[in-house]
């Protein structure tokens, strides 16, 4: 039966060096599924956040948007500009779609 196996590897992934209770004696271990959550938290957060020391590429807001015109000219700017574009069209059109279908369908107040 695999659950015991997971349960103890989902614990060590997520409570490891954590001032906390263990996972059984929490009161939300008894909802059925918990395990579970507990397995996609880990999976979803793997690798754990490692601190970043190295030192920072920018002094500042103005010298970070000099850095990027000195080595991509004004594409720089706009790189990346198409593919939000692809994304965010159509959602908000949905969106708005769903608004007006949903009042029309609505009655008057």
């Amino acid at each position: 039966h695999p659950q015991p196996a997971l349960r103890v590897s989902v614990f060590d992934l997520t409570l490891r060096d954590r001032a906390q209770e263990p996972v059984h004696t929490l009161p939300v271990a008894q909802v059925r599924g918990f395990h579970l959550i507990l397995a996609a938290r880990a999976v979803l957060t793997w690798p754990p956040a490692v601190p970043d020391t190295s030192p920072p590429l920018y002094r500042n807001g103005l010298h970070c948007a000099r850095e990027i015109y000195r080595i991509h000219g004004y594409h720089g700017f706009l790189a990346g500009y198409t593919t939000c574009l692809l994304r965010s069209v159509p959602a908000n059109a949905a969106a708005f779609l769903a608004y007006e279908l949903s009042m029309h369908l609505l009655p008057p107040r």
